[in-house]
């Protein structure tokens, strides 16, 4: 994640200086050694450790942009856990991405193409369907499907709808994107906030409340519809910073300020006025 969003920031027009780029080696040469590890998953599951999908996908980002940040030698890095990614986490029988090498269903295998890991089309299409006819309840998605070691049920967990529209954006699948994207518009309460989750049964809310990740997920997904608006499937493919490119353009700097101008298609100060400054006593 940290490798990804350093990425994103210099995309935007801002400057690792040599501080942050030490920092960043230090996370990239962790995850070289610890890659191949198993892990307990995104949420954390209190079962033996398993060789989780969404760990391998993360650990390829961050050796795929630390090949292009910090040296090539990362780039070779990402290849192995590409090639391992391809040869394990597909099912057998019908090719879609499974939460672990050993199986299992979960809706963080589709955040795939959004990180940028190129699927084929059948391939995420079989991933999308697979995702929804296991852990789609009431229009809404669970986590995953299995054992956990926790006791107890929870709600539909309602970043997991945006992870659906993302991925149904990169399929193609336009007017199914938008109506999970609507759907989770309608839901936002009296003063337009979310919750973690959702109890598809009543439509309350449940868990933590407010959730930033909820509220991420839907601005994300306004971002990508517009952008496949605008230039098609192709126009979300890529990394977050390749998305970020084509839609903001650039944040820092003069190239922030050009490009806030066209994206107003207004002219605005450069520099603060006398009546905007904050007068102190």
């Amino acid at each position: 994640q940290m490798l990804d969003l350093a990425e994103l920031y210099q995309a935007l027009g801002g400057q690792l200086d040599a501080q942050y780029r030490r920092l960043l080696d230090a996370v990239a040469r962790f995850i070289a050694a610890h890659w191949h590890e198993p892990d307990q998953g995104l949420w954390e599951m209190r079962g033996p450790p398993r060789h989780h999908l969404h760990g391998k996908l993360m650990s390829w980002t961050g050796m795929d942009r630390a090949g292009r940040l910090l040296d090539a030698k990362w780039s070779e890095v990402a290849k192995r856990i590409e090639a391992e990614i391809r040869a394990h986490a597909a099912a057998p029988e019908n090719g879609c991405l499974r939460q672990a090498y050993d199986g299992g269903t979960d809706v963080a295998v589709l955040l795939a193409p959004m990180l940028g890991f190129a699927l084929q089309p059948q391939e995420l299409d079989r991933t999308i369907a697979n995702v929804r006819e296991a852990l789609e309840i009431g229009g809404f998605l669970a986590r995953y499907k299995g054992e956990d070691g926790v006791c107890g049920g929870e709600g539909e967990f309602l970043v997991c709808s945006s992870w659906l529209a993302d991925a149904q954006l990169a399929a193609g699948q336009i007017d199914e994107a938008r109506a999970v994207i609507d759907k989770l518009v309608d839901c936002a309460n009296d003063v337009g906030l979310y919750a973690e989750e959702i109890d598809s049964r009543n439509g309350e809310f449940l868990g933590n409340f407010p959730q930033a990740l909820t509220h991420l997920g839907l601005i994300a997904n306004a971002v990508n519809l517009q952008l496949v608006e605008r230039g098609g499937v192709a126009a979300v493919s890529g990394s977050y910073a390749d998305r970020a490119r084509r839609a903001v353009g650039a944040s820092f700097g003069w190239r922030g300020v050009v490009a806030a101008m066209i994206q107003s298609s207004r002219i605005a100060r450069l520099f603060s006025s006398k009546q905007s400054q904050l007068a102190w006593p």
